[in-house]
């Protein structure tokens, strides 16, 4: 879970300004403002490397975010994308639509039946989860020159990933398998 109650704990914004971290009174959010010079636009939030690993225990379960969209007039809807990758198993994503300005909790379960598979497989993204982001962003239109900002907060997943064990290295298997050889000779 990333609550942001005093920093960006690791997460960044693609392509962006390190300064995204913005106190809110009772704790934080990250965020970024910008004018936007084209007509399509988007802000990629990326998890740290801390939400890498084994999410298979997750599946069904909830990832929560809330997200807030402010734009100096209405300029359209946000979509907000949770992103799924793994250099070993592919990528997956799916996205959420909503009409509010200002905060927003959305809900994306981990289910294979609602996430879109860009490549591999869902069974094999969440074994290895290398890459988590959330964009939002605002497709398609006319929006050049507006100025827009974007910010996430609360941010969690069930149960924490876990990391593939460490191998024991195959000298210290011998060199116990000779042990109790040894132990069983006597």
């Amino acid at each position: 879970t990333s609550t942001f109650d005093s920093n960006a704990e690791g997460w960044t914004i693609y392509g962006s300004a390190t300064d995204i971290w913005h106190s809110s009174g009772s704790g934080g959010y990250i965020g970024f403002a910008e004018t936007v010079l084209v007509s399509y636009f988007y802000h990629s939030y990326e998890a740290p490397d801390t939400w890498d690993g084994n999410w298979t225990s997750n599946t069904n379960q909830a990832i929560t975010v809330d997200a807030s969209w402010f734009a100096t007039e209405s300029i359209g809807i946000p979509l907000v994308i949770v992103n799924i990758s793994s250099d070993t198993g592919g990528s997956m994503h799916l996205g959420q639509y909503y009409n509010a300005s200002g905060w927003n909790t959305l809900t994306f379960t981990l289910d294979p039946a609602q996430f879109t598979i860009d490549s591999g497989n869902f069974a094999n993204i969440l074994a290895d989860v290398d890459n988590f982001n959330i964009w939002i962003e605002r497709p398609g239109g006319q929006i050049t020159g507006y100025s827009i900002e974007t910010a996430i907060d609360n941010v969690s997943i069930p149960y924490a990933p876990t990391t593939a064990p460490v191998p024991i290295p195959p000298a210290i298997l011998l060199l116990g398998s000779g042990l109790i050889g040894i132990w069983g000779v006597r």
